[in-house]
């Protein structure tokens, strides 16, 4: 598996959010536990010029491998960051909320 984004619509994704002056936010981690190796990643948008975050209509989710992974979960943790962006059917929501949030605090959309 290759790392980046590679999951369907990736181009729509990136078009929807250059338009809204903002990016991903990841947070997420992988470790092993219990003999096995579990990631997590919660995936929510950021405005570019500002760094306000928006966790409303957030993106989850969790994986966990067969085994302990020998690249210590890079691959896993990738997978699962590209699943939570294939699974986000909230992003035009999330995006309406951090256009919701510059309004409230009288800031201009960056472009």
């Amino acid at each position: 598996m290759s790392h980046g984004w590679v999951f369907k619509n990736a181009g729509v994704v990136c078009d929807k959010l250059h338009q809204a002056g903002a990016k991903i936010s990841v947070m997420g981690m992988a470790s092993p536990v219990a003999g096995r190796t579990v990631a997590w990643a919660v995936l929510t948008v950021e405005d570019r010029a500002t760094g306000i975050v928006v966790e409303d209509f957030s993106s989850a989710e969790i994986e966990v491998s067969k085994g302990v992974d020998a690249d210590g979960g890079t691959e896993l943790l990738s997978s699962t960051i590209n699943a939570a962006a294939n699974r986000w059917v909230e992003l035009d929501s999330a995006l309406q909320a951090l256009d919701q949030k510059r309004k409230q605090l009288g800031i201009a959309q960056a472009h």
